[in-house]
């Protein structure tokens, strides 16, 4: 029986995100054994945002790997929304935003926000950030 092994979320998605890189430079352009590994590769990847990254309270839009902003396992950029509230506790609107993950020797990885939170939002950027680093550094079974 294989033993499977937990590793931080971040890490699991960097090397998804590096095999899918590696089989989409070798792929000729056929549905072959290259392609159907690409789409696995990305099934996963998407199955892996979708169980582990936040939803909910907030979260109300799927937070999404953007591929070809992702850097061979290097680096992570994941784009997301949060549901804004007014002062009455009403909806009001979206941020949109986009995180970079980079490798971090001291601290496992490294966060930065950018989106347009302007004056009335700045606060969210510290909860969002630690929700994520949260999430990324959870440990999952692979």
């Amino acid at each position: 029986m294989e033993k499977r092994k937990t590793r931080p979320l971040y890490s699991v998605l960097a090397c998804k995100i590096n095999a899918y890189a590696n089989c989409k430079e070798k792929w000729t352009g056929d549905k072959d054994s290259t392609y159907e590994w690409m789409e696995k590769h990305e099934d996963m990847i998407e199955h892996l945002c979708q169980e582990h990254l936040p939803h909910g309270l907030g979260f109300d839009n799927e937070s999404i790997i953007v591929m070809d902003k992702c850097k061979n396992g290097n680096e992570l950029c994941i784009r997301s929304s949060f549901h804004v509230m007014n002062e009455n506790g009403m909806y009001d609107g979206w941020v949109d935003f986009t995180m970079t993950v980079k490798p971090c020797l001291l601290f496992s990885f490294y966060l930065t926000i950018k989106g347009k939170f302007g004056k009335k939002h700045q606060h969210l950027k510290d909860y969002i950030q630690e929700i994520f680093e949260e999430a990324l550094d959870k440990q999952i079974t692979v």
